[in-house]
């Protein structure tokens, strides 16, 4: 029996590494589907970390990328395999010390974020060879872009004067420090999505192989907590206040809590709306789903869910939060 057990475990050591080697192998070719396989590839090195444990798991993750280092470039080799065994390992940890689902999406979303800040400073020194700075500059040059061939065609078009001046006003905008703002706020979410979605993958997985696991929370029942909000918003105000006095670190946190906030608003308005779909009309997931990413792609809607995040925070009309601003009495 321990023999076979033994087999079985060399076998799955053997598949993750194989596993690991491809898809790394395949993202150092073409770095664009990184975000792609950052919902696949951590999952085998968090089974194998369940199964397993650390020391195999990190045996496995060293071989792959001795073997895929063979075949391409070291430094885009380490990089991958430092994120995606980062990330498969911080949630292989998480399950198996039995910690809520809520808790393993954030330490996740922390490992990806870590992940992607490492890669941006690895591409812009040791890749592209320009610098953090200059890198931060392009990105502020590649998003202008876009808007100076709109003001370009608005003024083929003849189009009035306002229009054109509201495009030059975007392209003022779009600054080097405006990026360094904007950002973190990127990170952040592409981190949450991705630890979401990573869970959500990774749960049904184990589920199927009969590991216990913590079920991920439906996305119509997730809230931001008041005091979250409260404490960013004291932040904003400190960097308001820094920023009144001269002092540039002001500028930067107020504008990041700002767009924090945005967010964090904009995704409770989300799953405001998610729960008011799915609980109060009763309609199935897909279609719940679907309005609710045509609601994302119609600009108007952004607006809106903004407006419904910020009252469901405020007045808890989900009844979820704990610690509630207005608490709402029972009827009789």
């Amino acid at each position: 029996m321990a023999h076979e057990n033994f087999k079985v475990k060399v076998v799955e050591i053997i598949l993750t590494i194989a596993v690991i080697f491809l898809i790394v192998l395949n993202t150092t070719y073409i770095p664009s589907i990184a975000t792609i396989t950052m919902f696949i590839l951590p999952i085998p090195i968090t089974l194998l970390y369940v199964r397993n444990g650390y020391k195999v798991t990190l045996f496995s993750i060293v071989v792959s990328t001795i073997l895929v280092s063979i075949k391409h470039n070291l430094v885009l080799t380490i990089l991958y395999t430092f994120m995606y065994g980062l990330v498969g390992i911080v949630l292989g940890y998480c399950i198996n010390k039995k910690k809520k689902n809520s808790f393993s999406i954030i330490v996740t979303s922390i490992a990806i974020g870590i992940g992607t800040i490492v890669q941006f400073i690895v591409y812009s020194i040791f890749i592209h060879k320009q610098g953090i700075l200059k890198s931060i500059n392009l990105i502020a040059e590649a998003s202008r872009e876009p808007f100076k061939i709109a003001k370009d065609t608005y003024v083929s078009m003849g189009a009035p004067t306002e229009l054109i001046d509201a495009v030059n006003q975007i392209i003022k905008s779009i600054t080097a420090q405006q990026i360094l703002i904007i950002l973190p706020v990127i990170i952040l979410a592409n981190s949450l999505i991705q630890s979401y979605i990573n869970y959500y993958i990774t749960s049904k997985v184990l589920q199927k192989s009969n590991l216990n696991i913590d079920r991920i929370t439906t996305f119509s029942i997730i809230y931001i907590p008041n005091l979250l909000a409260a404490y960013i918003i004291i932040i904003a105000c400190l960097g308001i206040i820094l920023d009144s006095r001269g002092i540039t670190i002001g500028t930067y946190m107020s504008g990041i809590s700002m767009y924090i906030l945005r967010f964090l608003f904009s995704l409770n308005g989300i799953a405001f709306f998610a729960y008011i779909l799915r609980n109060k009309f009763k309609l199935s997931r897909a279609a719940s789903t679907i309005i609710l990413f045509l609601g994302l792609v119609i600009p108007i809607f952004g607006d809106i869910y903004l407006i419904a995040g910020t009252m469901d925070i405020i007045l808890n009309l989900r009844r979820l939060d704990p610690n509630p601003i207005r608490k709402v009495k029972k009827r009789e």
